[in-house]
């Protein structure tokens, strides 16, 4: 089953979940501009948000609460972004589309994160700015994708409260 942008988008703005199967769903991130694909059975969390970059291209940030693979952004036209569920395995697959990809396995330091969230999971942009792990961000998100100034403030802030949401759902599980 393919999910294109414009319906993970549709998600986005309505807040209606897709329920894909008995197992698995598709639901908007509360407070950002994303999706969360849903795995029930081994508490599975895939988390896709989109950061408009112009009329037609955007960032697609990509992690997850289960491979502890980092993150994964995706330079894109938003129009040729989407993902297929394997409905049968609940496992899901995507196609970024033409674009950069670029893969950033330790720009959050896992052992950090709680503490971050501890102190900043209600923070506001401008407190989240003050940080060292916003200023570390600044670096390697200027360095490699290269955009404006304020398009890159809104990815900073988008993978830390990305973090925060992964983090918060892995604490759920371990409850």
């Amino acid at each position: 089953m393919i999910f294109k942008y414009d319906c993970l988008s549709g998600v986005c703005s309505s807040g209606k979940a897709i329920q894909i199967n008995e197992d698995s769903s598709i639901k908007k991130i509360d407070g950002l501009v994303g999706v969360d694909y849903v795995t029930k059975k081994d508490h599975r969390h895939d988390y896709y948000v989109f950061v408009q970059v112009d009329d037609e291209n955007g960032v697609v940030i990509n992690t997850d609460n289960h491979t502890d693979m980092g993150y994964f952004m995706f330079h894109t036209p938003l129009s040729e972004f989407y993902f297929e569920v394997n409905t049968k395995a609940s496992l899901l697959d995507y196609y970024d589309g033409p674009g950069e990809e670029i893969d950033f396995p330790d720009i959050m330091e896992k052992e950090d994160i709680p503490s971050l969230y501890e102190k900043y999971h209600e923070a506001t942009d401008d407190e989240l700015m003050k940080t060292n792990a916003y200023r570390d961000l600044d670096i390697y998100v200027s360095k490699y994708l290269r955009l404006s100034e304020q398009t890159e403030k809104k990815i900073n802030l988008t993978i830390i409260r990305l973090a925060f949401v992964a983090y918060r759902d892995s604490q759920l599980v371990k409850a």
